[in-house]
């Protein structure tokens, strides 16, 4: 059986499942053709416009990465930021221990509320 042939081009658009929304995804590419044309003028020796190549640069770098952030960690006794690169489901924990911890607390929640009195079947 023959594998199908690989593509090879440019990136897909973002479709807003990866790290980066396509509203986000404009923006920054908007700064960094300003950050361009910027540097453009730079180089042609209008040496005042080096700031505002750095400032723009800054402002796309900062916009780019808001988007990998994907929250913090759902154990209740954590506070780590979790990142998401972009491909498949986004994280819920910092850590496999995280993840485990949560799972054997949620289990021994479970166990308890099976075990209480008022969980019983009541006979009338």
């Amino acid at each position: 059986m023959r594998r199908p042939a690989r593509t090879t081009g440019a990136t897909p658009p973002y479709t807003g499942k990866e790290s980066m929304d396509a509203t986000r995804h404009i923006e920054v590419c908007a700064l960094l053709r300003r950050a361009k044309t910027a540097a453009q003028d730079a180089a042609n020796g209008n040496h005042a416009a080096a700031p505002t190549v750095l400032h723009l640069v800054t402002e796309a770098l900062q916009c780019a990465e808001e988007g990998n952030i994907a929250g913090t960690c759902e154990n209740p006794e954590c506070s780590n930021e979790l990142t998401y690169g972009g491909r498949g489901r986004p994280p819920r924990f910092c850590s496999p221990n995280c993840r485990e911890s949560v799972y054997h607390a949620r289990h021994a929640a479970a166990r308890a509320l099976l075990k209480s009195p008022a969980f019983g079947t009541q006979h009338g």
